[in-house]
């Protein structure tokens, strides 16, 4: 498994009073893409508690894309949440910690396939 610092720095940036303080480059893995099933390479770093961070550059956009994915209420899955900036991630944790870390449940879907929405409906980006 390949370290990567790519996202510790960008991290630094975006999220200084958060994730800079908490995680550093050895927290970060590395994943290679995977052409056949469209998958650009990223970096994952693991949180206490089940939750996961994912780094990826989006080409499309041009910029970094940083998702927060913890587990469901559930328990048979994981629900992801693309975080737009510091207050976000901490509006996230602070809902997370009502729920013991756990993204509540909804719908009767696959909890691998949900994403959260925001507060007025809207998928989040």
């Amino acid at each position: 498994m390949r370290k990567w610092s790519q996202p510790t720095q960008r991290n630094r940036n975006a999220y200084p009073d958060t994730l800079a303080k908490a995680l550093d480059a050895d927290d970060w893995s590395g994943r290679p893409a995977h052409a056949g099933a469209k998958l650009q390479p990223c970096a994952v770093a693991y949180l206490d508690g089940g939750l996961w961070l994912h780094h990826v550059n989006d080409v499309d956009q041009e910029q970094p894309v940083l998702t927060l994915i913890a587990p469901c209420t559930c328990g048979d899955g994981y629900i992801d949440t693309v975080l737009d900036g510091e207050r976000d991630l901490l509006q996230v944790l602070t809902e997370l910690r009502a729920t013991g870390g756990r993204f509540p449940h909804s719908g009767d879907g696959d909890c691998g396939s949900q994403h959260r929405l925001r507060a007025w409906g809207e998928a989040r980006p």
